[in-house]
């Protein structure tokens, strides 16, 4: 009898940048819709960083509010796409790829999260172009 070959889901992580292109029908937007609906047929994994939720509300509240800050994070809660705490040893690969590269902290943590999960990160921010040889960069 043959082994089956178990297949792994690709997994994206999508940064903020990306996330407010997506919420703002900005350019790129395209890609992160059709990633969204590969995930929403379970062919794909999302994930996002708390970090970068935090960022998220964070902005729409400047610019437009209170209440539009709160039907973003609701929207994005509902979208398929999983929030990721930040661990001790993301942490870890957050700080000494902050070392090698010239990130934000939390671009660290969005490329952390890449690296520990074998994922491409989904991003505008062209601060990724840094790590684009060690961590696959989906550009929008």
């Amino acid at each position: 009898m043959e082994a089956t070959k178990v297949k792994t889901k690709e997994k994206f992580v999508i940064d903020a940048c990306a996330m407010l292109a997506y919420l703002n029908n900005e350019s790129g937007s395209s890609v992160i819709e059709q990633v969204l609906k590969r995930a929403e047929r379970h062919e794909v994994k999302i994930f996002i960083t708390i970090m970068d939720l935090a960022e998220i509300y964070h902005l729409i509240l400047k610019e437009a509010g209170r209440e539009k800050a709160i039907k973003s994070i609701v929207l994005l809660r509902n979208l398929p796409v999983e929030s990721m705490t930040l661990d001790e040893s993301l942490l870890m690969i957050a700080g000494e790829l902050r070392m090698q590269y010239p990130l934000t902290l939390g671009d660290a943590f969005v490329a952390a999260v890449a690296k520990s999960m074998d994922a491409k990160i989904i991003t505008g921010d062209k601060d990724f172009k840094a790590i684009e040889k060690e961590i696959g960069i989906i550009w929008i």
